[in-house]
């Protein structure tokens, strides 16, 4: 169980990297506790996750972080973050098609989750399947209307806040 406390802690470290403080104080730290939650605990796969949010928002080393997204996702199979992380960095590597697959999977399995209509609709966008965005949107909506900003803007512009 400590094993898992610090792997999401240093998921927590990685995600203040990406969003609020890009320092390389920060980003040790976030590898550093993935490395120790491996090492307590090496087929632990939230610790493989951990470690490749490390990677991707620390390093921004996406074919190493894909390798240990896709081994939490192996160990998680029902679980929406793994899916989401695939998804995430899959975009990243142009992998488009399989990139919206995971998020479609990811949604599936936690439909409550805004976030990942936002990050699907900005797959659809890319893709020009406006169609697949515009329902997809309405999915999200359905869940969370005050999660995204589209009541001033028009729908084609289908500019999520800030795709992962």
């Amino acid at each position: 169980m400590f094993a898992l406390a610090i792997a999401r802690y240093s998921q927590l470290e990685s995600w203040i990297v990406h969003i609020f403080e890009r320092t390389t104080e920060r980003r040790e730290k976030a590898r550093a506790l993935a490395q120790r939650a491996l090492q307590l605990q090496p087929d632990l796969p939230e610790a493989h996750l951990a470690m490749g949010f490390s990677l991707y928002y620390g390093d921004n080393d996406f074919e190493a972080a894909l390798k240990e997204f896709e081994i939490a996702q192996r160990d998680l199979p029902n679980e929406a973050e793994g899916y989401f992380a695939l998804g995430a960095i899959q975009r990243r590597l142009g992998k488009w098609p399989e990139s919206t697959a995971n998020l479609e999977k990811a949604a599936s399995l936690n439909p409550k989750d805004s976030w990942v209509f936002q990050n699907l609709a900005f797959n659809y966008q890319m893709l020009r399947n406006f169609d697949a965005a515009n329902r997809t949107i309405d999915r999200g909506l359905k869940v969370n209307p005050g999660a995204w900003d589209f009541g001033r803007s028009s729908r084609s512009s289908l500019s999520p806040k800030k795709a992962i």
